[in-house]
C-alpha cells in the first residue's frame, strides 16, 4: 500500500499544472473497473471526513489546508467537474503565489516587515478566536 500511494503522489506531482486532477481522475475511473466495492465506498467517506477536519483546523494556521488539500484530491476522483475545478483553481493559485513572490523579492524591508506583523496579529486574533468558541469553556471552571 505505501509503494502504492508513493506511486500515485509521483505521478500527481509530475502531471502537468492544469491537468493534474483530472488525469488522476481519470486513472482511478479505470482502477475501479477492478477494485473492491468496499475500497469504492470507503475513498469518499475518508474524504469527507478529512474535510470535516479541515473546516475544524480553520481557525489554526496551517495544518487545515493539508486536510482541505487531501480530502478534495479525494473526492476529486468521484467528480470530474470538482476534478477540473480543482485543476482551475491550481492554475490561479499559481498565479498569485508567483505575483507574490515577486512582490516580495522586489519589496522594501519596512513593507515586507509590516506584512510580517500583520501576519502574526491575525494569527493571534485567529488563535483567540478559537479559544473563546472551542477552549475557553474548558479553561474557565
Amino acid at each position: 500500500m505505501p509503494g502504492n500511494l508513493k506511486r500515485q503522489w509521483r505521478a500527481f506531482r509530475h502531471g502537468k499544472p492544469g491537468r493534474r486532477f483530472q488525469d488522476r481522475h481519470d486513472r482511478t475511473k479505470q482502477r475501479r473497473k477492478t477494485q473492491a466495492r468496499w475500497v469504492r465506498v470507503v475513498q469518499p467517506f475518508i474524504a469527507v471526513i478529512l474535510l470535516a477536519i479541515a473546516v475544524a483546523l480553520t481557525f489554526l494556521p496551517g495544518p487545515g489546508f493539508v486536510f482541505y488539500f487531501v480530502g478534495l484530491g479525494l473526492l476529486a476522483d468521484e467528480s470530474r467537474t470538482l476534478a477540473r475545478g480543482l485543476d482551475w483553481g491550481e492554475l490561479k493559485l499559481r498565479r498569485a503565489f508567483r505575483r507574490a513572490k515577486r512582490w516580495w523579492k522586489d519589496a522594501s524591508w519596512p513593507a515586507k516587515g509590516g506584512v510580517i506583523i500583520a501576519g502574526l496579529c491575525v494569527a493571534a486574533g485567529a488563535g483567540y478566536i478559537f479559544y473563546r468558541l472551542f477552549l475557553a469553556r474548558f479553561f474557565e471552571r
